[in-house]
């Protein structure tokens, strides 16, 4: 008894236009994600830019504190 042969199922072969539109999402993902990556970087940046900032501005007050106190002690004893 011979069997006949199954046609090919359309999931193991599957058309140009799906593979079209398959590739088309896979390089809409892959755009997406460089551009979220991208993004995220430049907010990194950003974000450690403005701490910086922050932090020697504190810094700087930091100093300027010291010195008011230092001259405050050398005043007082100077008395």
């Amino acid at each position: 008894m011979a069997s006949t042969p199954r046609p090919a199922s359309p999931i193991l072969y599957p058309s140009r236009e799906l593979m079209q539109e398959l590739d088309d999402v896979k390089n809409l993902l892959q755009m997406t994600l460089d551009e979220t990556k991208a993004w995220c970087n430049d907010n990194k940046y950003s974000a450690t830019v403005e701490g910086v900032q922050a932090q020697t501005v504190s810094t700087h007050d930091q100093m300027e504190d010291f010195q008011r106190e230092s001259e405050e002690i050398e005043r007082q004893e100077a008395k």
